[in-house]
């Protein structure tokens, strides 16, 4: 019985001179990570997307790593099938949609993105992510080409538009640019002007209580967005608002 309490003993000693030796971690400990994840369905990163859109699908991904704490780069695989957003207040229905995509260095290369809406498709591929520059600091490398055929953005009933285009969109010192060409194939939009006694969307009075978000305000909001698109109207676009009718 002594023999046996003095091996234990001797093997807590021999532990805790183990532990003192063991140093803590630091930004340049060797790190190795993996991870794989299936959704089945897109309702947990609802709330994170607000009540204007709500999407559905499903989604997987599988990166791994391998580096320090500091500088772990990321590498694997993105997908989605069965892909939905439906954004009412804008008459935005896109369904069909497809993923697929690879991480390579924690940049995510876009192989396909596409989304269908009336009997046309929108497919966008590219680069999304950061670099950094010789300086140190970090920049947006983030660039997507994209294509519409016969795409129905809007169907409202004041608004609706059906076009094809390319282009590409990028962030650019901060700013989202979207440039290329669109044709419009048909469309139509009604202007309603502010009624008479009724304050407009963006007046604020003190002590009033707060009004649900508007139509405009559930769009982009302050995002930062510069346009360069060249616009064909197309012959099948109308316009009415303020007594006014074109076709």
């Amino acid at each position: 019985g002594v023999a046996n309490a003095g091996s234990a003993k001797e093997r807590e000693i021999v532990a805790a001179e183990n532990a003192r030796d063991e140093s803590p971690l630091t930004r340049d400990a060797p790190t190795t990570v993996a991870t794989s994840v299936r959704m089945p369905s897109l309702a947990p990163i609802q709330p994170w997307l607000g009540t204007s859109a709500v999407v559905a699908g499903n989604l997987r991904l599988d990166l791994a790593g391998r580096g320090t704490l500091a500088n772990l780069p990321l590498s694997g695989t993105i997908g989605g099938d069965a892909l939905r957003v439906d954004a009412p207040s804008w008459g935005v229905h896109l369904t069909g949609g497809r993923l697929i995509g690879r991480v390579v260095d924690g940049m995510l290369r876009l192989d396909e993105l596409s989304l269908q809406a009336g009997d046309g498709r929108f497919v966008a591929s590219g680069v999304v992510g950061r670099v950094q520059r010789p300086d140190g600091a970090q920049e947006s490398a983030t660039r997507l080409s994209w294509q519409a055929q016969r795409f129905r953005l809007f169907n409202r009933p004041d608004l609706r538009l059906v076009l094809d285009g390319t282009g590409t969109l990028a962030v650019v010192d901060g700013k989202l640019r979207l440039a290329g060409s669109v044709n419009v194939l048909s469309g139509h939009i009604e202007y309603a002007s502010t009624p008479d006694g009724r304050l407009a969307d963006d007046v604020v009075v003190a002590g009033w209580p707060e009004r649900p978000p508007s139509t405009r305000e559930a769009g982009l909001g302050d995002t930062p967005l510069a346009l360069d698109l060249d616009i064909d109207l197309g012959k099948d676009l109308s316009f009415s608002g303020e007594g006014l009718e074109t076709e």
